[in-house]
């Protein structure tokens, strides 16, 4: 069997290579036994013949003795005619001792024993030359020769036999292997469709049925303890998620309650700051004033902290509730871009702003968004140090897309889905110069994804960064659109 062969029959199914297999055994081990015995049987037979003619050759030979001592030809002529009566006798002569010819029979059709004969046996015949003994003197030699008929009749017969016998025993095996094939491949089948039906239900809970104790059903047991540690690893793995669930709520709300803790007093730190800079409780002098606008720095830096984490903990405990309303999505950029463009200032940063002139109004939660620009403006003007950052608006598909770019160190590739985790951020060299988080960005793209938005970054590095996010226009419409 060639190579594609092979292949081709690797890929059939195991009941067809259960019954291939046994009709090919079958064939095989029929033809091997079959021209044993017809090849055995033919040269036992042709054996028998030599010996046969032989021996006739003798008797003739003795009775051509007195014929040829007295050198009586005509005498001789009739026992050798006397050949007549065996039918495969196709000649005979008598040569004298000088190898002179003194009598033959020919048989009247012996031109048909020339034919080829088969296994390489004479010329379609067989011959023997048995010497004439007369009292211990050879004085003749006798050639006998016979057709192979009955060795080529027996030779088709038995051909003819063992074709009828190989295709009985074919059909018989078919039968036979086509229902004894179900005790190895029905079990075998019965495990690749519950496979399959876990595989598609994902139930663990199903068995595969055992119907023997052979190799397969050791395989069906193991398949069956498999499913069953399947089974007990997912149940404590649910376990373990219920606890970690449970865990989270109790880590939320306790940053959630510690975050109200926190922001109290930070509110009367500053207020008090501002009270005092205002001069309510009398002039402060210029050194005073130079403290207490670091101390407002710093509380109103610390004050964002804890209501990053408030947020955070709001949005994983599912109490964050958006505030939709008509908002105009100009507004909110301008207003971002007037509130930081002083730090921009600082660093001599260019802060351009390019929006579509047909924007329309939108529905979201106004106070939310803001946040989410200030974020990545914010952002973008912390981390880059020389350039510009620009704000792009855009509308299509009845959704805002928001863009912000700058000329910033950018961020691997392979930071990009890092840094929307929560306190991770792109580069930790960068954020103990720059300071922050990591929660920022966390932030922003689950707010963004509340609105039913999605949020993304391209970048490399040295080559700045450019935030995006849409933002649906009127979500309630496209909610009840077909």
């Amino acid at each position: 069997m060639g190579g594609s062969g092979l292949r081709a029959f690797r890929d059939v199914s195991i009941k067809r290579k259960l019954t291939l297999t046994t009709l090919l055994t079958c064939t095989v081990t029929l033809l091997l036994a079959g021209a044993t015995y017809v090849t055995y049987d033919l040269v036992t037979f042709r054996g028998d013949m030599e010996r046969d003619l032989r021996t006739m050759g003798e008797i003739i030979g003795a009775n051509s003795a007195a014929a040829l001592t007295f050198d009586d030809q005509r005498r001789a002529t009739e026992i050798l005619s006397s050949l007549n009566r065996n039918p495969s006798i196709l000649s005979a002569y008598l040569y004298k001792k000088d190898g002179a010819q003194f009598a033959k029979y020919e048989r009247s059709d012996s031109s048909a024993g020339g034919k080829a004969g088969l296994l390489g046996w004479g010329e379609g015949s067989l011959e023997v030359s048995p010497t004439i003994i007369f009292q211990g003197e050879t004085i003749a030699t006798l050639s006998i020769r016979s057709d192979l008929r009955s060795f080529y009749s027996r030779l088709v017969r038995y051909t003819t036999i063992g074709v009828f016998v190989m295709l009985v025993s074919l059909v018989i095996g078919f039968l036979l292997s086509s229902r004894l094939q179900r005790t190895i491949s029905e079990p075998i089948l019965h495990l690749a469709d519950t496979a399959r039906v876990i595989s598609e239900q994902k139930d663990f809970a199903v068995r595969a049925t055992k119907e023997s104790g052979d190799e397969v059903g050791l395989l069906i047991d193991g398949f069956n303890e498999m499913l069953t540690q399947i089974q007990k690893r997912d149940a404590a793995l649910i376990e373990k998620g219920k606890q970690l669930e449970i865990l989270n709520r109790h880590k939320s709300q306790f940053l959630a309650n510690m975050s109200h803790e926190l922001r109290t007093p930070m509110n009367a730190i500053l207020g008090y700051t501002e009270l005092i800079q205002d001069s309510i409780y009398g002039a402060v002098p210029q050194p005073i004033q130079d403290v207490l606008a670091r101390i407002d720095k710093s509380g109103r830096h610390l004050l964002g902290l804890i209501n990053d984490v408030l947020d955070l903990s709001k949005i994983e405990a599912g109490q964050l509730v958006l505030s939709p309303s008509d908002a105009s999505m100009q507004d909110i950029v301008y207003g971002v871009v007037s509130s930081l463009e002083s730090l921009a200032t600082e660093k001599g940063l260019g802060l351009t702003v390019a929006l579509a002139p047909d924007l329309p109004a939108g529905r979201f939660d106004e106070r939310r968004m803001t946040q989410v620009l200030l974020n990545l403006v914010g952002n973008a003007i912390k981390f880059t140090d020389a350039g510009e950052v620009r704000v792009t608006v855009t509308v299509s598909d009845g959704a805002f897309n928001v863009s912000v770019s700058d000329t910033g160190p950018g961020i691997s590739p392979a930071s990009h889905e890092k840094i929307f985790e929560e306190f991770q951020q792109g580069d930790t060299s960068s954020t103990r110069t720059k300071g922050g988080t990591g929660l920022g960005l966390t932030i922003a793209k689950r707010i963004v994804e509340m609105h039913a938005g999605r949020m993304w970054v391209e970048s490399s590095l040295g080559s700045g960064a450019t935030f995006f996010f849409t933002l649906p226009a009127r979500p309630d419409a496209a909610e009840g659109t077909p």
